[in-house]
């Protein structure tokens, strides 16, 4: 089975209204909390956590926290595992200005991506 959780990304940020996106911790001052974080979430559902992230690659911000999100996944799972428990699925971007079939498509490589789970 699978069971989905949703969330923002699981590190130290913050944004006050309209303000820019700010890492507000270091990626060796996090790991402790972060893995803390993913070994609840493996023991709680007893199985490996894939993350999902969603956030745009054409914005600064998202951008920052993507790139923050991948680094601090490499050391939790190693990088061969990465690519196998990680998905950077930029949706808006992939079915913008997309036909039905076109957005079909891409909901089906998403569905791929979560074969093993």
């Amino acid at each position: 089975s699978l069971v989905q959780i949703r969330g923002s990304a699981p590190l130290f940020w913050e944004q006050s209204p309209q303000g820019p996106i700010q890492v507000t911790r270091e990626q060796a001052l996090g790991a402790p909390a972060f893995e803390r974080h993913e070994r609840k979430i493996r023991e709680a559902y007893e199985g490996d956590v894939f993350y999902l992230n969603l956030m745009s690659a054409s914005s600064s911000g998202e951008q920052m926290l993507t790139a923050a999100l991948e680094r601090q996944l490499k050391p939790a799972n190693g990088s061969a595992r990465l690519q196998d428990l990680y998905c950077h699925f930029d949706f808006h971007a992939r079915v913008k200005g997309a036909s039905q079939m076109d957005f079909d498509a891409e909901l089906d490589a998403l569905i791929d991506e979560l074969a093993p789970f």
